[in-house]
């Protein structure tokens, strides 16, 4: 019998290169239920001004709720930042971009059990 790794981590790119300038964005996972905890990675390029982010959670992919403490706002000095979520017990994960500036923005998913 052949031994099957069990999965233990899970990578997804929200965002690739999102042009700040289009507008808000928003932005979700596949399903990431399995996995207990994640970070997000916030990677800017020639960022300017601020963007207001929010972190949302869903069972069911249409209805959501923020995540507490759930808000940040990236401006040109924080804008290459990492968040950890700690205690997942929802289906899918999402990010809002509420404002935007000039620049691109990508955005990542490092899920983990």
């Amino acid at each position: 019998m052949a031994y099957i790794p069990e999965k233990i981590g899970f990578e997804e790119t929200l965002a690739n290169a999102y042009d700040l300038s289009a507008g808000a964005g928003t932005f979700t996972s596949s399903d990431i239920s399995e996995y207990n905890k994640f970070s997000v990675q916030f990677i800017c390029t020639e960022f300017g001004g601020t963007a207001d982010v929010v972190f949302q959670q869903s069972l069911d992919g249409t209805n959501w709720d923020d995540v507490e403490n759930g808000s940040l706002k990236l401006t040109s000095s924080t804008c290459n930042f990492t968040a950890q979520q700690q205690n997942w017990m929802s289906k899918y994960f999402r990010v809002k971009i509420n404002t935007s500036q000039r620049g691109t923005m990508t955005i990542y998913l490092l899920a983990k059990r």
